[in-house]
């Protein structure tokens, strides 16, 4: 069994626990069909309902995928969504939870992240993220700050934290894959301060062009910076205002995670943080908008309620 093999064994028996009984739907598309083909192949190795449905996308960058594909989704136990484009936040993926599927979703994944970043300690990152989780449940109010130029404030009084732990054991139960974050949807139109992007964004991001977002009750009111920063304004100026809305604070907490230029990657990486704009409905927020996107910093350190939780990149808790 070579790496990409275990990793798939790891997250068809460790992370869900595919049982005989269960009916599983792999959603793939073309860029990353071998993926899906080999966590189809290991998961028909226990059941003999799995099924293989791959993507054909129109042109226009749907949220959803396709009428078909969601009804499929309703019919399924288990959902492995190996997909170019990302189905976390999408309404096809929350009915389903809602029917009680388990899902797992790898946006854009490579076979190299799936290789390393997959094999963890599930137990002991589990139990890191859910306390960090539980402080930003508890907290007032998080400050922010990196020594690329942030220093932003998030008001998170009554907001749930949650923690994305890999292990997807209950019905209706929801990760990424690669896991290993804790986040928390911000008071919807508090947030302020200035956030500066270093990674992510779709990757418009880059380490040679930051973008910079002016944020003022709960929204980038600017957007600066060079190439990226202009082409982030035109995608975010398709989904309107909305899309501007402050959606989620994030801490890596994967010990195998590194920055690779993938997103999915890139804010599990322990000791970063990521700051998401759009779509917050699946952080209990009210902003239900196509389009929800990860931006990372680096070196940050983050103060809830005074209790540093992050210094300088390395997790105090």
């Amino acid at each position: 069994m070579n790496k990409l093999e275990k990793a798939a064994h790891i997250i068809v028996h460790t992370c869900l626990k595919i049982k005989k009984s269960e009916a599983v739907l792999v959603v793939t598309d073309e860029q990353l069909y071998d993926i899906g083909h080999l966590l189809w192949h290991t998961a028909s190795k226990v059941t003999t309902n799995a099924a293989l449905l791959e993507i054909k996308w129109s042109r226009k960058k749907d949220a959803e995928p396709p009428s078909t594909v969601c009804g499929a989704m309703l019919l399924a136990d288990v959902l492995l969504l190996a997909t170019s484009r990302s189905l976390s936040h999408t309404q096809a993926r929350r009915k389903a939870c809602r029917r009680g599927a388990r899902v797992v979703t790898m946006p854009d994944i490579t076979a190299d992240t799936m290789r390393r970043a997959v094999d963890i300690d599930y137990r002991e990152n589990a139990r890191r993220s859910r306390i960090l989780a539980d402080i930003l449940t508890i907290g007032q109010e998080a400050h922010l700050t990196t020594p690329a130029g942030t220093n932003a404030y998030f008001p998170i009084a009554g907001k749930k934290g949650y923690a994305d732990t890999g292990l997807v054991h209950e019905p209706g139960s929801f990760s990424n894959l690669p896991a290993g974050e804790s986040c928390v949807g911000p008071s919807e139109g508090k947030s302020h301060g200035r956030v500066v992007i270093e990674r992510g964004m779709a990757n418009f991001a880059t380490r040679d062009d930051s973008i910079i977002f002016d944020v003022k009750d709960g929204h980038v009111q600017r957007i600066k910076g060079g190439d990226g920063a202009e082409q982030l304004r035109r995608l975010l100026s398709k989904f309107g205002p909305k899309a501007r809305n402050i959606a989620e604070l994030g801490i890596g907490t994967n010990p195998k995670a590194r920055i690779v230029g993938c997103t999915l990657e890139d804010e599990k990486t322990r000791g970063t943080a990521h700051v998401a704009v759009g779509n917050s409905i699946s952080f209990g927020g009210k902003v239900d908008v196509p389009v929800h996107l990860d931006g990372i910093l680096l070196q940050p350190t983050l103060t809830v309620d005074s209790k540093v939780i992050i210094d300088n990149g390395q997790l105090i808790v």
